[in-house]
């Protein structure tokens, strides 16, 4: 079993990990959550037990310093650091948690998506989601946010990844949605390459895996939408080597004809993911030992 670290514990969202325990806040004001401290020996009337969300620290009645969910861990357990780091692997990785409400599937034709706020991703739901998805949160943390939203009256929040325009595409385990103005996201490394992914989880799947110092990355391209292809061909022209990773359906299938057709130095990666929809999907369902070396500085180009 993998063991978490003591800072990807303290990243988790100590409101998510006190619900998935069954312990839920009295009052909510803003970011600040007050719940009956769970560490006391007599029935209390008040919440003094406070939670701040931006922060992700908590404090009791008479501590004035701010503390950890590791702090709470040992605490609650009475238990030892390393017994604790054991106890809440095991919970994340066989999924002992409870996730957020989730919109349901109609709910976008409806009304619009407003964003609320953003903040680095900490949802014990959403990490999870990453760990099922074999993304590190360091690499996702570093292309993506978490972002608070609403359709309609209820907040919901989802892992975001945001377009060169200003909107996000936002994504949950159940969903997939997107916020306006929508566009392609181009991430500069100023490199003679380019890397070109359909949606933003395969690329973090490639970063994911390999072995590659930030200076030598191609640049990377997130299509957001397949449909921005044919207008990004004019930006893709000068790169040396054009890598296709897109996805194994018809409108991947015409446009990557399209961009085969038009000039040399396209390479279409598809044939690593045979059988699957995405590059995420293979890498989850087959493992990563048949994709180890792509985008690599000596393996760019025929």
């Amino acid at each position: 079993m993998a063991i978490l670290s003591l800072d990807e514990i303290n990243k988790l969202d100590i409101v998510d990990y006190m619900s998935s325990v069954g312990i839920h806040p009295e009052k909510i004001s803003g970011d600040d959550y007050w719940y009956l401290s769970p560490f006391s020996n007599r029935p209390e009337k008040k919440p003094y037990f406070l939670v701040n969300r931006t922060l992700n620290r908590w404090q009791d009645f008479g501590i004035t310093e701010w503390n950890t969910l590791v702090d709470f861990g040992v605490r609650y357990y009475n238990c030892t650091i390393r017994d604790l780091k054991e106890k809440l692997s095991e919970s994340v990785l066989s999924g002992i948690i409870v996730p957020q409400v989730a919109p349901p599937p109609d709910k976008q034709s409806e009304q619009p998506i407003q964003v609320l706020h953003t903040q680095p991703i900490r949802s014990f739901f959403l990490m999870h989601y990453l760990w099922e998805c074999r993304i590190p949160i360091d690499v996702a943390q570093k292309y993506c946010v978490e972002v608070q939203y609403t359709l309609g009256p209820q907040p919901y929040y989802a892992i975001g990844f945001r377009a060169d325009a200003g909107g996000y595409v936002l994504r949950d385990k159940y969903h997939h949605y997107r916020t306006q103005p929508q566009s392609p996201t181009l991430i500069s490394h100023h490199g003679k390459d380019i890397a070109i992914f359909k949606e933003y989880f395969d690329m973090l799947t490639v970063l994911s895996f390999i072995n590659i110092l930030p200076t030598d990355l191609p640049d990377l391209l997130v299509l957001n939408s397949e449909s921005f292809f044919e207008s990004a061909l004019l930006s893709i022209t000068p790169y040396r080597y054009k890598h296709l990773f897109l996805g194994n359906n018809p409108i991947s299938e015409k446009i990557t004809k399209i961009a085969l057709a038009e000039q040399a130095g396209y390479i279409d990666h598809r044939s690593i993911y045979t059988g699957y929809t995405d590059l995420n999907q293979v890498d989850r369902h087959v493992g990563r030992a048949i994709i180890q070396n792509l985008v690599t500085p000596d393996h760019r180009g025929p």
